[in-house]
């Protein structure tokens, strides 16, 4: 999928996440996953990273911590360790610690 189509979809991605429109917001996932280049790259790793939070609201914590650990482990491959989309990453993991009641693992590392 060309860059010019999947750049709406990660942005309608967040749209419906924002206005509570959930399942749509992961219905757009899961087309915007499947138009991926691969399982390996930043738009990938951007739309588990939109996922995570998805679930999270949708109160799937177990399947929004697979995304997010997914969404980390590529990132931090692909980009440098100061890259804000790292810390963005770490944010959203930390969110989900804190989300479970669980505050401390947010504090000193990401989910693993």
């Amino acid at each position: 999928m060309s860059d010019e189509l999947l750049r709406p979809i990660k942005n309608s991605v967040w749209y419906y996440y924002e206005t509570g429109n959930l399942n749509e917001a992961m219905s757009f996932i899961e087309i915007g996953k499947s138009g991926c280049a691969g399982e390996s790259n930043l738009d990938y790793a951007h739309l588990c990273g939109h996922g995570a939070c998805v679930l999270y609201e949708l109160n799937d914590v177990p399947a929004g911590h697979r995304l997010i650990n997914r969404s980390l482990e590529i990132r931090t491959k692909l980009l440098n360790e100061w890259d804000g989309q790292l810390g963005n990453t770490f944010s959203n993991s930390s969110a989900a610690w804190s989300g479970v009641g669980r505050p401390s693992p947010a504090l000193f590392r990401p989910l693993m």
